[in-house]
């Protein structure tokens, strides 16, 4: 993910008022999205926030609503969800509104790490006297011990090399078999992190609809899943962050989680039928190559 070193990005994210003419306050949100996640055998695993519609979409909504209600705004305000150049977490973690967990995460006393982070840079200026909220992690360090891969260090970073989660998203080629050894049935995203976390041990789950009414946890199964092509997964995932993956991605997890399932027989039907990364995934795999 080149784009986060970027110059312009960069000189952004130490002065915002580079994003917004006439700037002169950041509003950070945070969207409660825990819930029961429905993941069962033979579907996969998915992370909690990719099992209903995409927050990219929504979350922008409810900040706009807000901003636009409450007259958070002079002349105009630029909303930004995962979408722009704006260090939200470390600005929350400035706002008393949690702090940077030793999984790298935004930690909420209230409302634990199962959240999303939005802002508005308006050019209202917004009288503020937050400190930083105090580090409660103490010498926890069940996030770091429950990674399969290790990929959480003692200095709170996250090696991507290592991690499920950059591997089921953002990696487009062949995953290392360091990793594949240890996803499991994961096909999408992991929580392990967020699951073992104190800080989310009997927090309320979401009441926002988007969050609580739908779900892509079982829309196909991990063999459906490893055969499909472009416009079955448009489809399927239209409005999902899981098209985020892109389908040769996707159906490459399925693939790794039928060959930790033992399915060995169906990697080999995939070798026949394709050219792409799934069939260099399942060669890997039936191969024994890293």
């Amino acid at each position: 993910m080149s784009y986060l070193s970027r110059e312009e990005r960069l000189q952004k994210n130490n002065d915002t008022s580079l994003l917004e003419q006439g700037s002169r306050s950041i509003i950070v949100f945070l969207l409660n999205y825990r819930r029961r996640n429905e993941s069962r055998h033979g579907y996969g695993r998915v992370a909690t926030y990719a099992g209903f519609p995409d927050y990219h979409i929504f979350f922008p909504r409810i900040i706009d609503e807000f901003m636009v209600d409450n007259g958070m705004f002079v002349r105009d305000y630029r909303s930004y969800v995962d979408t722009g150049p704006v260090l939200e977490r470390n600005i929350a973690s400035s706002s008393n509104l949690g702090w940077i967990g030793k999984n790298s995460m935004l930690i909420s006393p209230s409302v634990g790490s199962f959240t999303f982070i939005g802002s508005a840079v308006t050019d209202l200026p917004v009288d503020s006297s937050l400190f930083p909220t105090p580090d409660s992690c103490g010498n926890c360090t069940r996030c770091i011990d429950s990674c399969p891969t290790g990929a959480i260090s003692m200095n709170r970073t996250v090696d991507s090399n290592l991690c499920i989660s950059y591997h089921t998203i953002e990696n487009r080629g062949i995953i290392p078999r360091n990793v594949t050894d240890r996803m499991g049935e994961m096909i999408f995203g992991c929580d392990i992190c967020n699951d073992v976390c104190p800080w989310n041990r009997d927090k309320m789950e979401s009441t926002l609809h988007e969050v609580s009414e739908s779900s892509f946890f079982n829309r196909m199964k991990l063999e459906e899943i490893a055969f499909i092509d472009k416009e079955s997964f448009d489809r399927t995932y239209r409005g999902s962050a899981i098209k985020r993956a892109t389908f040769g991605g996707f159906a490459r997890n399925a693939i790794i989680a039928l060959h930790n399932a033992g399915e060995e027989s169906l990697l080999k039907e995939v070798t026949k039928q394709f050219t792409d990364v799934r069939m260099d995934q399942a060669i890997s795999l039936l191969s024994g190559h890293v």
